[in-house]
């Protein structure tokens, strides 16, 4: 059975406080976002009623997401968290949905934020407030764009949630801002994390980004398992994203509803990158949907030498083992496996495939 992702209950009460009995109004400002968001004609200049609605909205969505990311970090990479401390750089920082999703991720933590954003009108719209995630973290925001603030390399952290689409020019710009900003910003050991829309255009313009990014000296840490040219970029129609089931907050769902939206899942593409090169393995992520067909089960995965396999599992075989079974019937999007020699193929017990963790 799949994971279902929560809002801690605090968090939830919090928001639900905040936010319920004002769904209706929400609603026609979030649609005015949406839209906007994905290329139609309507308005996205940020004031202080659609800061408001982004919060309600987008707030813990975006939360949730970053908080996956740091989770699969945090398993992947032990040794890098084994510190408790860290000084972040929110760049695009808005209402710190990502801060906030650090601090789920990471309770334990103490941290500290700068909160970059070109637009005041965030201010008194945060998730910094009393119940939220980021409630205790102490936040200095600055108002800036990306690029044109002088930052000292001091950050082991730099988040940008939902940045990069929004960055001006082609690809080649993009990368050349991003590139500065990190060289600028973070310590030497320290990590970038980039989330992005799950949607085609915004998800291939990321996989282009890291081919460049990787050209620039700069290592993927996740959601990849090497280095190796992304496949998703051979064919037009391909794109790499997450898929995470959630359960939303009550007056999040009325706000869908009126707005004729749908967030009944968590959907999102990121990219990790840090200076450290690592060590190259068998494993692999399975980056697409588990198809679960009459007589048999097929999947894709991608692995670190950027080479996309097509594998499937005999119901029949997974029946009459059932470890094997279990494994294959548990399986999701975004899971790190090892796998057997080969490009793909059929799955047997024994053959070497199985799970390194959940994503």
């Amino acid at each position: 059975m799949a994971r279902v992702l929560e809002l801690p209950a605090a968090f939830e009460k919090a928001l639900e406080a905040r936010f319920s009995g004002q769904e209706r109004r929400l609603a026609a400002l979030v649609r005015e976002l949406s839209d906007g968001y994905v290329g139609k004609t309507a308005v996205r200049t940020m004031n202080a009623e659609r800061a408001e609605a982004y919060l309600a909205y987008y707030g813990p969505l975006n939360a949730l997401k970053t908080a996956e990311i740091f989770r699969e970090l945090r398993l992947r990479y032990p040794e890098r968290f084994a510190g408790k401390k860290a000084r972040i750089l929110d760049a695009g920082a808005g209402p710190g949905s990502a801060t906030a999703g650090m601090c789920l991720a990471l309770p334990d933590w103490q941290i500290e934020a700068v909160w970059l954003d070109a637009d005041e009108a965030w201010d008194g719209h945060s998730l910094a407030d009393r119940g939220f995630p980021a409630e205790t973290v102490p936040v200095k925001r600055v108002c800036g764009e990306i690029g044109q603030l002088p930052l000292a390399p001091a950050h082991g952290v730099v988040l940008a949630a939902n940045v990069i689409n929004e960055l001006a020019g082609d690809a080649a710009e993009k990368v050349r801002a991003l590139d500065r900003l990190l060289r600028s910003a973070l310590t030497r050991d320290g990590i970038a994390v980039l989330l992005e829309p799950a949607l085609r255009e915004p998800t291939r313009a990321l996989h282009s980004i890291r081919e460049r990014m990787i050209a620039a000296g700069w290592q993927v840490l996740a959601p990849c398992t090497g280095q190796g040219s992304c496949p998703m970029l051979r064919n037009d129609r391909d794109w790499c994203h997450e898929t995470r089931d959630w359960r939303q907050p009550e007056y999040h769902r009325r706000i869908d509803q009126m707005a004729g939206l749908k967030k009944d899942a968590l959907r999102y593409s990121f990219l990790v990158l840090g200076r450290e090169k690592l060590p190259e393995g068998r494993a692999a992520r399975v980056v697409s949907e588990i198809r679960r067909e009459k007589g048999r089960t097929r999947f894709v995965t991608c692995d670190g030498k950027g080479a996309a396999a097509g594998w499937d599992a005999l119901d029949r075989v997974m029946r009459t083992t059932p470890e094997f079974g279990e494994l294959i019937r548990t399986l999701e999007r975004g899971d790190l496996v090892s796998l057997p020699a080969g490009a793909g193929g059929r799955l047997s017990p024994g053959s070497g495939f199985g799970k390194l963790f959940t994503a």
